[in-house]
């Protein structure tokens, strides 16, 4: 519904009132169409910040358990060269089959992998994580929040921390959540 067409025409009112009569002689406070507006915006946006704050989760979780063996970024060899980088696994394991690892238990063979125990909405993070790295382009399903996240994961993390919580990586450089 257009603004206007909640309290009546914008040219029927003079600008210094806040409260005015609609045609059907209901009055509207422009207060409550801010919060009414306000609170739309949230309701729309909230899955985009969901998103955004579970992928910020995931390389968290990441940088702390994973960069010693694994390469978590998209370009790059991994520290440990037996350990496949991030992006390998995001291209060769299905989503489902990555959360359900994390999960139950990842089966390697490798010794210097740690048996760790993560929640549900961890594993969840860490995957859509790994998933986020296999490239750039813009794949079918993916939100405007991920492939936003993705841009400013590949051309801004070298510099600004992606969330307030981390440190950034260049001293002077805020974190990208306070812009």
């Amino acid at each position: 519904m257009h603004p206007e067409a909640m309290c009546g025409s914008a040219r029927n009112r003079p600008p210094a009132l806040t409260r005015i009569k609609s045609h059907k002689g209901a009055s509207c406070d422009r207060s409550k169409m801010r919060i009414a507006f306000t609170l739309a915006f949230l309701l729309m946006a909230g899955p985009a910040f969901a998103q955004q704050s579970t992928l910020a989760e995931g390389r968290r979780l990441s940088e702390i358990n994973c960069t010693k063996c694994h390469s978590i970024e998209t370009e790059g060899e991994s520290p440990l060269t037996d350990a496949p980088p991030f992006r390998e696994l995001a291209k060769n394991y299905d989503p489902e089959e990555l959360t359900d690892g994390f999960m139950e238990g990842l089966a390697v063979r490798h010794p210097l992998m740690p048996d760790w125990d993560v929640t549900e909405d961890q594993a969840q993070a860490l995957t859509d994580y790994i998933m986020s790295l296999k490239g750039s382009e813009a794949k079918t399903g993916d939100t405007p929040a991920l492939v936003g996240y993705e841009l400013l994961r590949e051309n801004c993390a070298r510099c600004h921390a992606l969330d307030a919580i981390s440190i950034s990586p260049l001293a002077a450089a805020p974190p990208s959540a306070t812009w």
